[in-house]
């Protein structure tokens, strides 16, 4: 016996449409794709957006949330990216007795998928599913800088609808000096006295999406590096991943 499910269906060709789409689609596109009336899935559209497996733009179109492809990581076979990760993590919060995290870019934003707390008692960590937008925060201006060059304009085209041309001149000037220089340094916009530092992993596999790895710097008594040491151990263990995931 062939049991059906419609409403499950759509749903389900729902989540492939945006994922195989390079842009984010309105109600009336999705409906149009799928051969069905808006009104036909607007409750589809509705249920995936309160479930935050689907996420509404600005421009009233819909993209995959960052809980999808958490989830799809999740279910990654034994021999994994994140298998990789864990492992230098853990090894750079040892040689910094400083926390890390590795973050990966979803859609216009990037997501902390794994951490390494610092083996001090003293400390401050970013929990995995943290999300930020890609130009908000360190890890994302890193991933930002050595992205190619289509999927960069798409994402400026899509800033310029959002902010002002200061802000854009100041953002394209950042990411120039994070592809000259290979990392950046800046004091963190959220929390006082911290030090972001964040390198790109590079080059990584094609069906791995772009990551960084940082090190939010807390200053205390109990360090054993400098902001330059831990530099120096993130540029390596980047180097590192780099040649795992080749």
């Amino acid at each position: 016996m062939k049991y059906q499910a419609p409403a499950l269906l759509r749903g389900l060709k729902i989540l492939e449409l945006l994922a195989k789409s390079k842009e984010p689609l309105s109600l009336q596109e999705l409906g149009k794709k799928l051969g069905l009336k808006p009104s036909n899935i607007f409750r589809m559209v509705y249920v995936l957006e309160e479930e935050f497996y689907i996420q509404k733009e600005k421009s009233d179109k819909y993209a995959l949330s960052p809980k999808l492809f958490s989830l799809g990581v999740q279910a990654l076979n034994s021999y994994s990216l994140l298998d990789l990760v864990y492992p230098i993590l853990k090894e750079i919060s040892k040689k910094t007795n400083q926390s890390c995290h590795f973050s990966v870019k979803t859609n216009n934003n990037m997501l902390v998928l794994a951490k390494a707390d610092s083996p001090s008692i003293l400390g401050f960590s970013i929990r995995p599913g943290y999300t930020r937008l890609l130009e908000k925060s360190s890890s994302g201006k890193v991933i930002l800088a050595f992205l190619d060059g289509d999927e960069k304009e798409k994402l400026f085209n899509n800033f310029t609808l959002l902010y002002d041309e200061v802000f854009i001149k100041k953002l394209k000037n950042d990411l120039e000096l994070v592809k000259n220089q290979g990392f950046r340094i800046s004091a963190s916009q959220y929390v006082e006295g911290i030090k972001d530092i964040a390198v790109p992993i590079l080059p990584g596999l094609k069906h791995n999406p772009p990551s960084a790895i940082c090190i939010p710097y807390v200053n205390t008594k109990e360090n054993t590096s400098t902001e330059k040491e831990a530099l120096e151990i993130l540029l390596q263990s980047s180097e590192k991943l780099s040649k795992l995931i080749f």
